[in-house]
């Protein structure tokens, strides 16, 4: 047979606590990873003549309404420099 080894509640703990750690940080890097995912695809929907703006703004205030946002952005018009 093969001798079973005691565990303390304290090993358990530890080994659930650096678990923790780890699963934090891949939450963590995943939303960043997401964040920058829509910031992304806010940029590539928006409007041709600001597709910058709508990427920061995503990024830093908006997050997932970007993307609906820059969806229904209409153009700017072009000035005519002719009249």
């Amino acid at each position: 047979m093969i001798p079973r080894m005691e565990q303390s509640s304290n090993d358990w703990f530890e080994w659930f606590s650096s678990l923790g750690g780890v699963f934090l940080t891949l939450i963590v890097f995943g939303f960043i990873a997401f964040w920058l995912l829509i910031a992304a695809v806010a940029f590539l929907v928006a409007p041709d003549d600001r597709p910058w703006d709508f990427f920061w703004c995503t990024l830093l205030i908006l997050g997932p309404l970007g993307i609906a946002m820059a969806l229904v952005a209409p153009a700017r018009p072009l000035d005519d420099e002719d009249d």
